[in-house]
């Protein structure tokens, strides 16, 4: 299964390739246009990856932080009994 990364990275590169193959056939203010929204995607996306990989981060942190130990397997904090 692909995580929410891959996912991201594939539609920004078929969006990308899609972008520079009409770039000839558009007008000018539509092309800038669709450059900037592309432009925003990217940016946007790269901050949904940052969020999703500093979020887990801190997961771990605070289970660790709270004397857990993180398990890698079932993606959880284990406590000692």
């Amino acid at each position: 299964m692909m995580s929410v990364t891959s996912l991201l990275a594939v539609a920004l590169l078929v969006a990308l390739v899609i972008v520079l193959r009409a770039r000839n056939r558009l007008p000018a203010p539509v092309r800038k246009s669709l450059i900037g929204t592309l432009i925003a995607l990217v940016l946007l996306a790269a901050g949904l990856v940052l969020f999703i990989r500093c979020s887990r981060f801190v997961e771990i942190d605070r289970c660790l932080d709270a004397g857990g130990r993180w398990n890698a397997e079932t993606e959880s904090c284990d406590f000692a009994e």
